[in-house]
């Protein structure tokens, strides 16, 4: 993985931007995470490129995240 180094919010901003995919991984997996009061295991990796990838067809919208979050195999069962 590879390391950023940002001086303000501005850089911050650019080194989201600049890897999506990367950051939609991470704030899915924290988010399915809060959601599910547990701790993710192997099990739900599926879910987790899933709701990656269909975010990705939307431009990693937030709002998609959500959805595909809540309806996930992980969360719904």
């Amino acid at each position: 993985k590879r390391q950023h180094h940002y001086e303000d919010i501005a850089g911050f901003k650019d080194i989201l931007l600049a890897e999506p995919e990367r950051f939609a991984r991470a704030f899915a997996s924290h988010l399915l995470r809060y959601a599910l009061g547990r701790e993710l295991t192997a099990v739900d990796t599926p879910s987790i490129n899933q709701i990656v990838e269909r975010s990705a067809r939307d431009g990693y919208r937030l709002r998609t995240v959500l959805r595909e979050v809540i309806l996930s195999p992980s969360f719904r069962n």
